[in-house]
């Protein structure tokens, strides 16, 4: 697979030279192209953001399964991180995504997640990059790295957010109430913005028979199927749904759970199918890339998650005329309308998650009334075009006030010098 590397770029930046600013440079930072939500939606939004006015290149330390589809958009992304870790190769990646940046004269710097979101900040502040933007996509920041050293990053991360943001972007009201919690004060100006569904992408092959993938999966044509789709990682809690799935077979023995995506909690969550009996109820698909097609071949989509900014998972669940059973993890309830498009149940309750879930095996009216108002939903609430089209304008909106108040402090403006 053939990407750019970041020494490549000294002749391809005359490709984003501008002789206007009527056309804008953004560069998107991330930390890895994984099938994250955060990357994912990423890459959604460049299907159908606004690139006649915006130039738009890709940056992230690490490559991962994203980079073809950005590759299919003319997008190739930027891998700039060394092979190495430690705080020399932090100031690496540092140095390497500040050449970056200069070399494609960026205008606008978008850092999305993990270290990616923190470099973004730093390279694009000593660069003097006039507008500078962070999204939050969770509730709760987590990394791997040991305690202390967390927490002397999270006080340069703090610091460098106050100072230096332009703007945040949330996914989700409570992904921006966690944010404001974590700042307490000095917090930079925030907005909401949802993540979208391209409804489009989840046409279905004409020709899908729902009793034919269910037979390649494994899973009996007559099952009452659950699926759950999402990393395979604590945050997902797809223990506690596997504790709930069991109580949900005492009731209905005909039903099957199938659990779709990949991650370091495989092994642990295979294992515990196998001591729970589970072993032949419990499909363990990996990472898929028919996602629809699954969802179509399932009867309920279920969230067992502790912690989530705005899951697309469900979104695309949602878009699928699929009913959802999901935990009151964070914007979940921003998307899913308890009662209305599903059921809301509290986390980390595996026999409240259990009752929903039978609840609703046993109300087939009550299903389609909840699949029918969940896709009408999605298309008048979460359309991925709308959301493209509002993120391209706060782009303009916050490049146009940046360098309005830069010429009136070059004019000298007795007011503009004392802020």
């Amino acid at each position: 697979m053939v990407m750019r590397s970041w020494l490549n770029t000294s002749t391809d930046n005359r490709a984003f030279s501008s002789t206007s600013k009527q056309r804008l440079t953004v560069a998107h930072i991330l930390h890895t192209l994984n099938t994250g939500g955060t990357e994912t939606q990423l890459v959604r939004q460049l299907q159908y953001i606004d690139r006649e006015n915006f130039n738009h290149i890709v940056c992230a330390a690490r490559g991962g399964p994203l980079e073809a589809p950005l590759q299919d958009m003319n997008l190739s992304p930027i891998i700039f991180a060394p092979s190495r870790r430690g705080l020399l190769s932090y100031m690496v990646r540092l140095w390497r995504l500040m050449k970056l940046l200069r070399c494609y004269q960026v205008d606008i710097v978008h850092g999305r997640v993990g270290s990616g979101r923190f470099l973004s900040i730093v390279a694009a502040a000593l660069l003097r990059i006039p507008v500078r933007i962070i999204t939050e996509g969770s509730t709760q920041r987590v990394t791997s790295i040991p305690p202390f050293a967390a927490w002397g990053l999270s006080i340069l991360e703090k610091f460098f957010e106050r100072h230096f943001v332009t703007q945040v972007i949330a996914v989700s009201e409570a992904a921006k109430q966690a944010y404001q919690n974590r700042m307490k004060h000095r917090c930079p100006g925030i907005v909401v913005l949802h993540n979208g569904i391209a409804l489009d992408d989840l046409k279905l092959p004409k020709d899908l028979e729902v009793a034919t993938k269910r037979q390649e999966l494994g899973i009996p044509a007559a099952a009452f199927v659950l699926i759950n789709v999402g990393r395979l990682i604590p945050a997902k809690a797809q223990a506690d749904l596997l504790s709930a799935f069991q109580i949900v077979l005492r009731s209905y023995p005909y039903a099957h759970l199938m659990i779709v995506g990949q991650g370091e909690l495989r092994e642990t969550l295979q294992a515990q199918a196998q001591r729970l009996g589970l072993q032949y109820k419990v499909t363990f698909t990996g990472l898929r890339d028919d996602v629809p097609e699954l969802l179509a071949t399932s009867d309920l989509f279920v969230l067992s998650s502790t912690r989530e900014g705005l899951p697309n998972s469900l979104l695309e669940a949602m878009a699928m005329s699929r009913p959802a059973v999901c935990t009151d993890a964070g914007g979940t309830k921003e998307a899913l309308v308890d009662g209305e498009t599903g059921i809301l149940v509290p986390p980390r309750q595996p026999e409240r998650l259990a009752i929903a879930i039978c609840e609703l095996i046993d109300d087939p009216l009550r299903r389609k009334q909840y699949g029918q108002a969940a896709r009408k939903r999605i298309e008048t609430e979460f359309d991925i075009q709308v959301m493209a089209d509002k993120l391209g304008a706060t782009y303009r909106h916050l490049y146009n006030r940046s360098t309005a108040k830069t010429d009136k402090r070059v004019q000298g403006s007795p007011v503009d010098l004392q802020e």
